[in-house]
Formats: structure tokens, C-alpha cells, sequence
């Protein structure tokens, strides 16, 4: 396998992205009700402060996680196209230099039309 360089842009999103997982999982869990009295027990209520920041950080890390998979394939893109331009523009040539050394005449052809 090629050792191939990662943009430092996925690299930060990566991080970025374990920072929002840490810090929902942080405040989820910190915003958790604690026990209740003797005799008594917590609505469902008490506890959405608690999911919805579970729920932001899993899903916002993970778009994070996402973005940064998406700029690592668009650079590898980018690299393994880098000079394509100038190989087509020489496969042009060739095939002109060949097409103009036969004796062949190629002519462009319109759409055929059925026969009445």
C-alpha cells in the first residue's frame, strides 16, 4: 500500500469531530438526573437534557467524521488525476499523427434516417 499523505482540513475535522463526541458524552452524562428520594422517581422528562446532548454529540461527531472521510477521498482524487491533462493531450496527438499517416479518411457521420 502507498503511503499517501492525509489533508490537514480531515485531519481537523477528525479531531473536531472527537471533540463533539467527547463533549456530548461529557454533558450527557453529566446532565443526568441523579437518584431520586425514597419513595420517588424521575419522569422521562428529567432525563432529555441528558439524551439530547448524547444525541448532538453521536450524530454531530460523526458528520464530522463524515466530512473529513469525504476531503481524504477528494484528495486522493486530486492526486491520482494530477497530470491526466497532459496524457490525454499527448494520446490526441498520437491518435492525430496516426489518423494523418493512413490512408483511411474518417469523416464524422450524421444520424442515419430510415428508408422510405
Amino acid at each position: 500500500m502507498r503511503n499517501r499523505e492525509v489533508p490537514a482540513l480531515s485531519v481537523f475535522l477528525f479531531v473536531l469531530g472527537l471533540l463533539n463526541l467527547a463533549g456530548g458524552v461529557t454533558m450527557g452524562v453529566m446532565l443526568l438526573p441523579g437518584t431520586p428520594e425514597i419513595g420517588y422517581r424521575w419522569l422521562a422528562t428529567a432525563y432529555i437534557p441528558s439524551l439530547t446532548w448524547l444525541s448532538v454529540g453521536v450524530v454531530g461527531g460523526m458528520l464530522l467524521f463524515a466530512a473529513a472521510a469525504v476531503v481524504a477521498y477528494l484528495a486522493q482524487i486530486r492526486t491520482q488525476t494530477e497530470g491526466a491533462d497532459a496524457k490525454l493531450l499527448r494520446i490526441e496527438e498520437l491518435l492525430g499523427q496516426a489518423l494523418a499517416e493512413s490512408s483511411v479518411a474518417i469523416r464524422p457521420t450524421s444520424p442515419s434516417t430510415p428508408d422510405e
